[in-house]
C-alpha cells in the first residue's frame, strides 16, 4: 500500500495501444494531473491476407520518445511512487537469445492463422475449460503453428516469445516477466495452478523457458542506467504490464460482481471482474485469471471503432450515425458486422461483414445506422451470457473514446441492452485503472453522464436482434 499522507502523490501510467500510446499521472484520488503527459500515434500494417502488424523497435522507441516527453514536464511538486503499464492484449514477438526481436509485433487482429486453429492436437471444450480461452486465432497457440510452418528458421531461431510489455521491462530491468493477466490472454495459462498449460505448450511446440515467468510482484526502482535518464522516476515502483482491459475494469469502478464494464475503442469489450475462480465459464464467454483472486470473465467484439472509422471514411462523416432520436431499425437491414472477424461470442475465425436486404431506396445514412446497432446487438449476446453469472443484470458502466464522443452511440447501448449506461468522466479507462492498481487505491469514477434506456424502442431492437440471429446462423453456421 502507498503511504497516501501527500495529496501530490501520483502514479504514472503508461497505455499502449493499438494505435497509440499515452502516459499520464494520476493522484491519490484517481484524478488525472491536468496539462501533463503526451500521446503518440501510430497505424499497424494491414494486409490483403489477415495481416496486422507494428515493428516492435520502432514501438518502443515510441513509447520511450513518450516517456520522454512527458517527464520533462513533470510539475515540481510531483512524486512519482508508482509506474504501472497496460498494453493491448495477444500480442505476440520472437526474439534471439540476446532478447533482440526477430519478427514483427503479431497483433490480435492478425488472422492468417486461422487456418491453424483446427490442427492443433487440442481437445476445443477442455482447453477452454483449462484456460478460460477458445481455440481462436486471436491466441497465441495458433499464431505460433503458423510461424513454425511457414517461417520454420525464424521459428527454430526464437528463444524467446514474449509480449511488448514484458520486453519494455526487460529492456528496462534485465529480466522478462508476464502478468496473471497478459499470460492468461495469450490463452496458454492453465487458469486454476497459474502456470503455463502443459497441452498447449506441447500443441505449440515450445519449451516453458520460451515463455515468461508469471509473476505479478513489482520489479521495483529502476536501474541506474534508466533512473539517469528519467530522475523523477529514480524512488518510483515500476510494475508489470497488465492487460488493458482488467485495468479498464478498475479504471470504471467495475470491480464487483454488481458492476460491468463496457469499453469501445478499436474493438469493444463487457466483462465482469469476479473475486474467484469459476469453475466454468458461460459458453461464448473467456474467463481470464487477473490475479491470484479475481478472474475477468466477458467477451470482446473486433468490430467496434474500427466500423465506426470505416463508416465515416467510406461515406461521411454526416452519415446519420449520432442521431439518437432516429426510429430504431427503420432501414430494413440486417447486418453482420465482422469486418474485422468474430471473436465472442461465436469466435468464428472466417466470419466476415454482410449488409442484407438493401434496395434502391437504401441510403449510406441506412447502412451506418444499422451496422452500428448491429455491433451493439453483438454486445448485448455478450450480456444474456454475463447475466447468468449474477443474481440480477449488472450495471453497466462504460469508457472509451467511441462512448465519450458519441452520445448518440451511447444512447443507442442504452435501448438495446435495456438499461441504464453510466458513462465515466475519464474516457481513458485502462490508463486511470492502471494507475489506481499501482497506487494500490480504489477510487469512485466520475460520472459524465447516465443514458436512460427508452421502453418504446424496446420491442423493435429485440426483433432487430432475433433477425440478426437467424442470419447470423444462415450465413456462418453457427448460433449466437
Amino acid at each position: 500500500m502507498i503511504d497516501t499522507s501527500s495529496q501530490r502523490i501520483c502514479a504514472l501510467a503508461i497505455d499502449v495501444g493499438s494505435s497509440s500510446v499515452r502516459v499520464a499521472a494520476y493522484t491519490i484520488d484517481g484524478e488525472a494531473v491536468p496539462g501533463f503527459g503526451d500521446s503518440q500515434h501510430y497505424q499497424p500494417t494491414q494486409t490483403h491476407d489477415g495481416g496486422a502488424e507494428l515493428t516492435a523497435t520502432v514501438l518502443l522507441e515510441t513509447v520511450l520518445a513518450c516517456l520522454d516527453k512527458s517527464l520533462r514536464n513533470l510539475p515540481s511538486d510531483l512524486r512519482v511512487v508508482a509506474v504501472g503499464m497496460d498494453t493491448f492484449v495477444t500480442n505476440l514477438i520472437g526474439f534471439d537469445a540476446d532478447g533482440q526481436p526477430i519478427t514483427p509485433i503479431y497483433m490480435w487482429n492478425d488472422t492468417r492463422s486461422r487456418a491453424y486453429v483446427a490442427r492443433l492436437d487440442l481437445n476445443p471444450m477442455t482447453t477452454w475449460d483449462r484456460t478460460g480461452a477458445p481455440l481462436h486465432v486471436s491466441y497465441w497457440p495458433a499464431r505460433l503453428a503458423w510461424l513454425a510452418d511457414t517461417q520454420p528458421d525464424i521459428f527454430a531461431r526464437a528463444a524467446h516469445w514474449w509480449s511488448f510489455g514484458e520486453w519494455l521491462t526487460w529492456t528496462l530491468f534485465g529480466t522478462a516477466r508476464a502478468s496473471s493477466s497478459m499470460a492468461a490472454w495469450t490463452g496458454m495459462l492453465d487458469r486454476s495452478q497459474l502456470i503455463w498449460d502443459a497441452d498447449s505448450l506441447r500443441a505449440a511446440n515450445l519449451r516453458p523457458d520460451q515463455l515468461s515467468a508469471i509473476d505479478d510482484e513489482p520489479f521495483g526502482k529502476l536501474p541506474d542506467r534508466a533512473a539517469a535518464r528519467w530522475p523523477s522516476l529514480r524512488e518510483a515502483i515500476w510494475f508489470p504490464a497488465l492487460g488493458d482491459g482488467y485495468t479498464a475494469n478498475v479504471g470504471c469502478g467495475a470491480v464487483t460482481a454488481g458492476r460491468a464494464a463496457l469499453t469501445m475503442g478499436t474493438s469493444g469489450a463487457l466483462r465482469l471482474l469476479l473475486p474467484e475462480v469459476p469453475d466454468q465459464i458461460p459458453a461464448g464467454l473467456f474467463g481470464y485469471r487477473c490475479s491470484t483472486a479475481e478472474t475477468l470473465v466477458g467477451g470482446a467484439v473486433s468490430n467496434a471503432g474500427n466500423v465506426h472509422a470505416w463508416l465515416e471514411t467510406t461515406f461521411g462523416a454526416g452519415a446519420g450515425m449520432f442521431d439518437a432520436d432516429a426510429p430504431p431499425d427503420m432501414h430494413g437491414l440486417t447486418v453482420l458486422p465482422f469486418w474485422a472477424g468474430e471473436r465472442s461470442p461465436g469466435w468464428h475465425d472466417d466470419a466476415r461483414a454482410a449488409i442484407l436486404g438493401m434496395t434502391l431506396s437504401t441510403t449510406s445514412a441506412d447502412i451506418a445506422r444499422a451496422s452500428l446497432e448491429a455491433v451493439i446487438y453483438q454486445l448485448a449476446a455478450i450480456d444474456d451470457r454475463l447475466s447468468a453469472l449474477t443474481p440480477t443484470r449488472p450495471a453497466i458502466y462504460g469508457a472509451g473514446g467511441v462512448l465519450a464522443a458519441s452520445p448518440g452511440l451511447a444512447q443507442l447501448t442504452a435501448d438495446v441492452l435495456e438499461r441504464p449506461i453510466t458513462l465515466c468522466a475519464d474516457a481513458q479507462a485502462s490508463m486511470r485503472g492502471t494507475a489506481l492498481l499501482a497506487l494500490g487505491v480504489a477510487v469512485e469514477p466520475r460520472i459524465a453522464a447516465v443514458y436512460q434506456p427508452r421502453s418504446a424502442f424496446s420491442e423493435r431492437y429485440r426483433a432487430a436482434r432475433e433477425r440478426q440471429a437467424r442470419a447470423y446462423n444462415q450465413i456462418v453456421g453457427r448460433g449466437l
